[in-house]
């Protein structure tokens, strides 16, 4: 804002914090004053053609149409990207599942050939087989509860009896004392 713009008044009231006001006048852009000039009705103005006619935005627009071209074509080349990235992964994902499947069917009858290899062995024998479990590495989950609930139970009723045995105590409390002479 230039110094035209704005103007010192004094207040008539000469006491006080507020005794210099500042009053502003309205400024007017360079191309609404053209606008206002050329146009009739110097109130009303209609900033849409008229701003674009100023600004000649005319070869913007088939600029605009361009750019909405490449940005349309940019969008569509990233979908695709994107969709044969995720077909890629699920093949991947489907090639490796199927290893497994493959890898554990594997085993699966490899276990079955030594289980009736076995049979047979024990068919000429004459031995009847029997099925060998193997134990459990770890205790069921019970008998380990209800030992941990017995020992928690068990320092929770200690804790709880020794403030009341604190309590129950005839003795005065012993009192500290710094002097060497009343040993």
């Amino acid at each position: 804002m230039s110094d035209d713009n704005i103007r010192q008044v004094k207040s008539n009231n000469g006491k006080g914090l507020g005794r210099h006001q500042l009053e502003f006048t309205r400024v007017v852009p360079k191309f609404l004053a053209k606008l206002k000039s050329t146009n009739s009705d110097a109130r009303e103005v209609e900033l849409g053609d008229k701003f674009k006619q100023y600004i000649g935005t005319d070869d913007d627009d088939n600029n605009d149409n361009v750019e909405d071209a490449q940005e349309k074509e940019a969008i569509a080349m990233a979908m695709k990207d994107m969709e044969t990235l995720e077909k890629d992964v699920k093949e991947k994902k489907d090639i490796q599942e199927q290893q497994k499947q493959q890898e554990y069917e594997a085993q699966r009858l490899k276990r079955i050939e030594q289980d009736q290899l076995e049979e047979e062995k024990a068919k000429e024998q004459g031995v009847q087989r029997k099925l060998v479990f193997q134990k459990p590495l770890k205790k069921p989950s019970a008998t380990a509860s209800s030992s941990t609930l017995k020992d928690t139970m068990s320092t929770i009723k200690k804790t709880n009896t020794k403030p009341k045995e604190q309590l129950q105590k005839k003795s005065a409390p012993k009192r500290l004392s710094f002097n060497d002479d009343e040993e």
